[in-house]
């Protein structure tokens, strides 16, 4: 099937490239896709091809789509109780409470944790002790 449609998406025009081999059922299609509304787009669209298959209730390949649609919905639902943890990279193992610790630890913030340590260290060691006994 080929459609062609207006700026608005708006189906004007329905062609059977290939027909199904059922008169009633190629009528019923084309009936269909003249209420199809597809993307707008500048200066609309001519012969866009549109694939379709058919799957007679009770046959084989009937089955075959409603266990295929089954195992999606399946997969849909585990992915979304997963999904409805924390993703993983959003996560952040939190060893600490303190507001003064900043969240992420930059090049920067290591320097001056460092130079922290080291002031606090010479402070520590210049400092006479008084308990001396």
């Amino acid at each position: 099937m080929a459609v062609d449609t207006d700026d608005n998406g708006n189906v004007t025009n329905v062609r059977l490239l290939i027909s199904s081999g059922n008169e009633k059922l190629d009528a019923e299609h084309l009936e269909r896709a003249q209420k199809w509304k597809l993307k707008p787009s500048l200066g609309g669209r001519q012969g866009v091809s549109v694939g379709t298959e058919y799957a007679i209730a009770g046959s084989q390949r009937y089955r075959q789509i409603q266990e295929r649609k089954k195992q999606r919905e399946s997969e849909e639902r585990n992915a979304e109780s997963t999904n409805a943890e924390t993703p993983r990279g959003n996560r952040r193992l939190v060893t600490s409470v303190s507001k003064n610790i900043p969240k992420e630890s930059t090049t920067a913030t290591r320097r001056i944790r460092r130079l922290r340590n080291v002031v606090a260290s010479t402070e520590s060691a210049s400092t006479p002790s008084t308990n001396r006994a």
